[in-house]
């Protein structure tokens, strides 16, 4: 039987090699990335995600692309 930190390494492990694969994550090495912001109490529903925080995740989810980081 694994231990519960074997089970977490495997997981963590797995969970990035994911993020990799469908982009979530830069790839070492990458240039800098767009960081977009978030924020249900003070965002905006016509926001950035730069300037001014989108209110949504969907609406962030919308124009971000690979290699790119999204705060809440």
């Amino acid at each position: 039987m694994m231990s519960v930190r074997s089970i977490w390494i495997r997981t963590v492990s797995m969970a990035s090699v994911l993020a990799l694969a469908v982009g979530l994550l830069p790839p070492p090495g990458a240039s800098a990335a767009t960081t977009y912001h978030v924020s249900a109490t003070g965002g905006s529903l016509t926001g950035n995600g730069t300037s001014t925080p989108f209110k949504t995740i969907s609406q962030c989810a919308a124009v971000m692309t690979g290699g790119r980081y999204v705060y809440h």
